[in-house]
C-alpha cells in the first residue's frame, strides 16, 4: 500500500497482526511511537539495540527499572556515570 500525498490509517476493533517470513522495517522519517494500554515487550533472537543520537532515555513512573544479564556481563560505559 502507498500513497503519495495522504496519510495512511490501520484501525483494528481487537488484534492488528503484522507478519514477516524474513525482515521487517518500520522507518519514520520524522517522529514514532508505539504505546501500549498494557504491556510492551521486544523479543529478539539474537540482539537488541537502542540507539539515540542525542539521548537515550528509560523511565519507570512506577516500579523499578531492572537490567539482567543471565549469561553473561552488564557493562556500563560513559565519559562520567552518575549515581544519584
Amino acid at each position: 500500500v502507498r500513497t503519495a500525498a495522504l496519510p495512511i490509517s490501520l484501525d483494528a476493533a481487537t488484534l492488528c497482526s503484522i507478519k514477516a517470513a524474513e525482515a521487517f522495517s518500520v522507518i519514520a522519517g520524522a517522529n514514532a511511537s508505539i504505546v501500549a494500554g498494557g504491556s510492551a515487550n521486544i523479543n529478539a533472537g539474537l540482539s537488541a539495540s537502542m540507539l539515540g543520537n542525542v539521548n537515550v532515555n528509560m523511565i519507570a513512573t512506577e516500579g523499578n527499572v531492572n537490567l539482567v544479564s543471565v549469561g553473561g556481563n552488564v557493562n556500563v560505559k560513559g565519559m562520567l556515570i552518575y549515581l544519584n
